[in-house]
C-alpha cells in the first residue's frame, strides 16, 4: 500500500513537471514570435532603405557619367583623371541632376566622377 502511494505521488510530480515544460515551451515559442515580428522590421527597414538609396545613386551616377562623356569638354578618362579634384567635381556636378531633382546630389556627383575617371 505504501509503495502504491509513493508511485502515485511520483506520477503526479512527473505529470506536473511535464505539463510545466510543455506550457513553458508554448509560451516561449509565442514570446519568440512576438519579439521577432516586433524587432525584425526595425532592423531590416534601415538596411532596405540603405540598399535602395545606394542603388538609386548608382543608377543616377551611370546616367550622369554618360551625359558627361557626351559633353564636348570631356576628352577621355586619362585626361579627366589628370584634372584637379575641384575641376572634376564641378564637371560631374553639372550632370548629377537628372530632371532637376536629385536627393543625394553630392553622392551622385562623387560616383559620377569616379566613373568618368575610369573610362
Amino acid at each position: 500500500m505504501c509503495s502504491t502511494l509513493v508511485e502515485e505521488v511520483v506520477k503526479e510530480e512527473i505529470k506536473t513537471k511535464v505539463s510545466a515544460y510543455i506550457i513553458g515551451g508554448i509560451v516561449g515559442a509565442i514570446a519568440v514570435l512576438i519579439a521577432g515580428f516586433w524587432v525584425g522590421p526595425l532592423t531590416t527597414n534601415g538596411a532596405a532603405a540603405d540598399a535602395v538609396n545606394a542603388a538609386v545613386i548608382e543608377q543616377q551616377a551611370f546616367f550622369c557619367a554618360e551625359r558627361g562623356r557626351a559633353d564636348p569638354a570631356y576628352v577621355d578618362g586619362a585626361t579627366f583623371k589628370s584634372l584637379a579634384f575641384s575641376e572634376k567635381r564641378d564637371f560631374a556636378a553639372r550632370f548629377a541632376k537628372i530632371d532637376g531633382e536629385v536627393a543625394n546630389e553630392r553622392a551622385v556627383a562623387n560616383a559620377c566622377r569616379t566613373l568618368l575617371e575610369q573610362a
